[in-house]
């Protein structure tokens, strides 16, 4: 009886049919992060010390009898800003195929003929990677989720295997995965850019791990797991051409994947319109061609510019001394600046644009 009940249960969370409700939106704390566990949805934290993973418990209900993928992204399919989770269903009793996270219900954005193992999100970006399984083609693809409901093929490549079961994106929608000759033998940590470009290479042995699943960006750090056998989280270090593992952080639950945490669109830890770190300064004016930025904080600072649609228009890393941002090509209107210095320090403003 607790069987069928539990069975029962699993079945009546998952709904066949797509409906028209905008998920409630899942908000995005420091250092935290989502994982695939058993046959839920949990909300990880990696603690202050850096050196221990704390486990807040279950936060979505199955889909199937275990969740093998989880990706953390706008609700794009009913646009909306609200960020949910994304899985996959390959239950042989129901139909193949990409599902999103209601708030209450799994429910089907599409059903394929291809099984998608592993999906990551940031934004309005999704992807859902295929790499065969049994009675299927082997073509390493990754698909991108469209508005609309559909998937368009970004990326085939068979010269090389998907050697870790996930991947990770960063907030302007570049790709990451491990790939080698075959799983456990990783060679290259790939970069794409949202049309399937491979932008960046990285040599890579990850040690020949094997029984790798799980890929997330948590604080700018790319991090991988090592699920079912000894569970470990282990931070990628990507120095000039080459990327390898840092030191683990032991977890003890078994997971199968991770998804990363990131924060809507002007809103960084819940903070608006916040105040300049020191030794920041910004001279910008609603006419001018570029804007100034003085940076004086010891420490180098990302700035991004981001318009009212959640669209990035602008990035740039910049170091110590003044610099000046050229916006000349942007359209009139309001934006919000963006702007992180390498120990974490946030400011956030919208800013308007006059032509």
């Amino acid at each position: 009886m607790k069987k069928l009940a539990l069975l029962t249960f699993v079945l009546a969370s998952l709904t066949l049919t797509s409906f028209a409700q905008i998920a409630s939106d899942f908000s995005c704390q420091q250092n935290y992060f989502y994982g695939s566990i058993g046959s839920g949805l949990h909300e990880l934290e990696l603690d202050a010390s850096g050196g221990t993973i704390i486990d807040h418990g279950l936060i979505a209900v199955p889909s199937v009898s275990q969740l093998a993928s989880v990706a953390y992204a706008n609700d794009i399919t009913q646009n909306s800003s609200n960020r949910t989770f994304y899985s996959t269903s390959f239950l042989s009793s129901m139909p193949k195929g990409i599902l999103r996270w209601t708030g209450s219900a799994w429910v089907y954005v599409l059903t394929d003929s291809l099984l998608y193992h592993n999906s990551a999100g940031y934004g309005t970006f999704v992807y859902f990677q295929h790499s065969g399984t049994p009675s299927q083609v082997n073509d390493q693809r990754i698909s991108r989720l469209n508005a609309n409901g559909t998937l368009t093929p970004i990326f085939t490549d068979t010269s090389l295997v998907f050697s870790v079961a996930d991947m990770a994106i960063d907030s302007v929608g570049n790709v990451y995965f491990f790939r080698g000759t075959s799983i456990g033998n990783t060679t290259e940590l790939t970069v794409i850019n949202p049309a399937g470009t491979i932008i960046n290479s990285f040599s890579t042995t990850l040690n020949h791990l094997t029984t790798i699943f799980g890929m997330m960006f948590l604080n700018d750090t790319l991090y991988v797991g090592q699920g079912t056998t000894n569970n470990q989280l282990f931070p990628v270090i990507i120095s000039g051409t080459t990327a390898a593992l840092g030191t683990s952080i032991p977890m003890n639950i078994s997971m199968n994947d991770l998804a990363s945490c990131h924060p809507k669109v002007g809103e960084v830890n819940g903070i608006h319109d916040s105040i300049l770190p020191e030794g920041i300064q910004f001279a910008f004016s609603p006419t001018a061609g570029s804007f100034e930025l003085l940076n004086e904080c010891g420490t180098g600072v990302r700035v991004q510019l981001v318009d009212m649609t959640g669209r990035l228009v602008f990035q740039g890393e910049f170091s110590t001394g003044t610099s000046y941002i050229n916006i000349d090509l942007l359209s009139a209107g309001i934006y919000h600046l963006i702007a992180k210095a390498t120990d974490g320090r946030y400011f956030v403003r919208k800013v308007a644009l006059v032509r």
